[in-house]
């Protein structure tokens, strides 16, 4: 692909998050949702920086059934503004046709890119639907911080000099801001260098095998402690699971294998569900195929557990005599 003469697009999406009572309505599309897109803004730009065309829609939810709160502050979208927007399929077509041909995205972080794949899939849509894209946000740490380091799009703003303006978190201001930084960027280099280890995380993107939300726990103690969290079938077998490893707070993940030898690991998230003055608790738990990359993953983290452990032994940690 000659990427000096692709078009370049600078994108930005707006989502609905999920509420507490939303939660185990993933039970009914089989995948965990971070949130149902609602907006996306996007600016096209040429190599040199130059802003060439502009795209922003509202989107109809499909899933959510009511704004969230803080997203309805944040943003200003309320939900009467939605019903009246067209839906995500006819949304998404118009944007693919604005971008051209052999475009490249790019976005401020990975969020943006999380949501859209996990959007393309609520609506059965193949996961090759989405071009190539790029975190700005990495392109930028790389060629204007000596250690890369998360700055989110208000401060690096802020340090380039670009004066943002009280419009933030549309999606298209928030585009045509982040389209100001790459302009100010080496970005064909940026892109052209760009590496992809380790800007994604190892289960991003991946199609669940099986998915199941167990929720109105009253603490987390009693989450963890519910047996059917461990009974997971795949077919007509049982997993048998290794031990739970701590993969980071409110997070744990397991391998399992069947009796003929397949194999799968198995990650349970947290989460609280706030509903009136006293959280109750829940617990998504996924499984994915166990390819080489996810057992290598499962493997450093339980290694890194195990010297975490000896480590507080060794100094007389109370958890460990």
């Amino acid at each position: 692909m000659n990427m000096g003469r692709s078009n370049y697009i600078i994108f930005d999406m707006e989502w609905n998050e999920i509420q507490a009572d939303e939660f185990a309505a993933q039970n009914r599309i089989g995948f965990p949702l971070s949130g149902e897109i609602i907006e996306i803004g996007a600016v096209k730009i040429t190599p040199d920086g130059a802003l060439t065309d502009e795209f922003s829609s509202l989107v109809k939810p499909s899933f959510t059934t009511r704004m969230h709160p803080h997203v309805q502050r944040l943003t200003g979208i309320d939900w009467s503004m939605l019903m009246r927007a067209p839906s995500f399929m006819r949304v998404w077509r118009q944007f693919c046709k604005w971008c051209g041909r052999r475009p490249i995205l790019l976005s401020w972080g990975t969020s943006d890119r999380q949501v859209l794949g996990e959007n393309i899939r609520l609506h059965g849509l193949p996961a090759d639907e989405i071009p190539r894209w790029y975190d700005a946000q990495r392109i930028f740490g790389r060629f204007c911080l000596d250690e890369y380091e998360q700055y989110g799009l208000a401060r690096a703003c802020e340090y380039m000099g670009i004066a943002m303006d009280d419009d933030a978190h549309r999606a298209v201001n928030d585009a045509r801001y982040t389209a100001q930084i790459c302009s100010r960027l080496p970005l064909l280099r940026g892109v052209c260098d760009y590496r992809y280890h380790g800007t994604v995380g190892p289960l991003e993107f991946r199609p669940t095998v099986a998915y199941f939300y167990f929720g109105d726990y009253p603490d987390k103690d009693s989450l963890w402690e519910d047996e059917a969290l461990d009974h997971i079938r795949i077919g007509r077998q049982e997993l048998a699971l290794s031990e739970k490893e701590n993969c980071r707070k409110n997070t744990r993940i397991a391998l399992g294998i069947t009796a003929d030898g397949a194999r799968y690991l198995v990650r349970w998230r947290v989460y609280t569900e706030r509903r009136g003055k006293t959280p109750r608790f829940g617990v998504a738990r996924e499984v994915y195929r166990a390819d080489a990359q996810l057992l290598h993953w499962y493997r450093d983290i339980a290694a890194r557990n195990q010297q975490r452990r000896w480590r507080f032994a060794a100094n007389g940690n109370p958890a460990f005599r």
